[in-house]
């Protein structure tokens, strides 16, 4: 799951279980962006791809969606589309009811 996927379900299941409107806690900046999310799956991904290729072998990577210019110059080819991913996230939370 995204980290920030799962705050925000979290706090949106607060305001449904208080009454409350849901309004976003962050900034505009924070609503229209994405580079602070990571993908569980693409993490996953990443840290299987780290331990057994050998092009990785003693490095230290970091897996931002934003920022994975050394993990591809070092030959992981994952990727995953920021606005798609976190989009994916809250329908999965939709359908397993943790939010409205």
């Amino acid at each position: 799951m995204m980290n920030f996927v799962g705050t925000l379900c979290a706090y949106a299941a607060i305001c449904k279980h208080e009454g409350t409107p849901l309004r976003f806690p962050g900034s505009e900046a924070a609503w229209d962006g994405y580079s602070d999310c990571s993908d569980a799956d693409l993490i996953a991904e990443h840290q299987i791809w780290a331990a057994e290729d050998p092009y990785a072998k003693n490095e230290a990577f970091n897996c931002p969606l934003d920022s994975m210019n050394k993990s591809i110059e070092h030959g992981f080819m994952g990727f995953r589309n920021s606005k798609n991913s976190f989009v994916s996230w809250i329908d999965k939370m939709k359908a397993y009811k943790v939010v409205p």
